[in-house]
């Protein structure tokens, strides 16, 4: 794997979604690393369901899986540390028991419906120039990232919790899966095979929806015309509030402290 000096500062996409959705949730997080106000219910679940599916990963790495059981545990102790040891913000007092129950249910159908997948990475990190195709034109900055798993057919993966199913459309302009995508190219000099959104979907009847891409270079090229013009953004602070961004001021982690919550 190509390795760059990890003293280059660089992007990953969790800013890059940051600028799109309030350019000033941008400034708090990342130029004055302030500390969230709590941690969203939803942000505890996700990391502890993305922990245990990436041990799933890894045993079926290592020669398959014997106990089912062992990953519901691994979710289970995972999700009570994080409301044990964070300042999680629940919805009422009985979310926490809910989102326990949906997160085994999940955890249990994800394992029983893919033993089959024949994982070649898992988490697997990379660091790249950040380059337009077209131009050359090379910034001082890489891209960073880690993808959830690539399989050894090159299928890359993508895992998601929400709490909504996705529409059937919605893998094809995934900006995330698109720019793994790049990734993978850049890595290994060939397009993968396809890109799977996996959607856990925490619902009141729990269940698991798979949406899958094609890649395209087209969509990849103004992925990347549209990273450039963040940067852009970014290099002259231009870090004005969005209280009406993707999810609006109700979900951000820094609402309570806000001046410009709404």
């Amino acid at each position: 794997m190509l390795k760059l000096n990890e003293e280059r500062i660089h992007l990953s996409y969790n800013q890059i979604a940051t600028m799109l959705s309030c350019p000033y949730k941008y400034y708090l997080q990342y130029r004055e690393n302030r500390k969230w106000d709590y941690i969203p219910s939803a942000v505890s679940f996700g990391s502890a369901i993305h922990d245990s599916i990436s041990h799933f990963h890894r045993a079926l790495m290592n020669g398959g899986v014997e106990d089912i059981s062992k990953f519901t545990e691994i979710f289970s102790v995972g999700f009570r540390r994080e409301v044990n040891d964070r300042n999680v913000l629940f919805r009422d007092d009985a979310e926490p028991d809910e989102l326990m129950e949906k997160g085994k249910a999940l955890i249990n159908e994800y394992v029983s419906s893919f033993e089959h997948l024949s994982p070649g990475e898992v988490e697997m990190e990379f660091r790249l120039p950040l380059v337009d195709i077209p131009s050359g034109l090379l910034l001082p900055k890489d891209l960073v990232g880690r993808i959830d798993m690539v399989s050894h057919d090159d299928v890359v993966y993508e895992f998601k919790t929400s709490s909504s199913r996705l529409p059937e459309s919605s893998a094809d302009g995934n900006l995330q899966l698109i720019l793994y995508g790049w990734a993978f190219r850049m890595l290994y000099g060939r397009m993968p095979e396809k890109l799977v959104l996996v959607n856990l979907v925490k619902t009141k009847k729990p269940g698991i929806q798979v949406l899958e891409s094609v890649p395209d270079i087209r969509r990849e090229q103004k992925l990347m015309k549209l990273i450039f013009r963040i940067n852009e953004a970014i290099d002259r602070d231009s870090f004005y509030p969005n209280p009406r961004g993707t999810y609006g001021c109700g979900c951000c982690p820094y609402s309570l402290s806000c001046e410009y919550t709404i």
